[in-house]
């Protein structure tokens, strides 16, 4: 199974399809990578598309120390997956409001777009 590791050494599960400019997509609360199934199977036609679950979401690790978790730390999270990846600069697609926001003040050149 592929995993990114984080700063903290969180080790965050992704999946991949796909080539050509990428798209990092960012689930929800409620959900996990799942979620974005037929949007990755679409896109991935076209694009290079990541998915991962957030940390706290099996396969990936669960912390079991409350700050452990935060906005920062998703927007980190994202951060972690580029860099891991190798990704200069990506279109993020996010229900996560907060956590896009603050990942396109932090890395203004490395953010194409956020949608949520």
């Amino acid at each position: 199974m592929p995993h990114v590791t984080t700063d903290d050494g969180i080790k965050l599960y992704y999946e991949e399809v796909g080539s050509g400019i990428p798209i990092v997509w960012v689930h929800e609360f409620a959900g996990d990578l799942r979620s974005y199934e037929t949007q990755m199977r679409y896109f991935g036609q076209r694009y290079r598309c990541i998915v991962y679950n957030a940390r706290g979401y099996p396969p990936s690790d669960v912390p079991n120390d409350g700050e452990s978790y935060s906005q920062e730390r998703a927007r980190d999270d994202i951060r972690a997956v580029l860099d891991a990846l190798k990704i200069d600069k990506a279109h993020i697609v996010d229900c996560r409001w907060a956590a896009s926001q603050l990942c396109i003040s932090a890395l203004p050149t490395r953010t194409a777009l956020a949608r949520w």
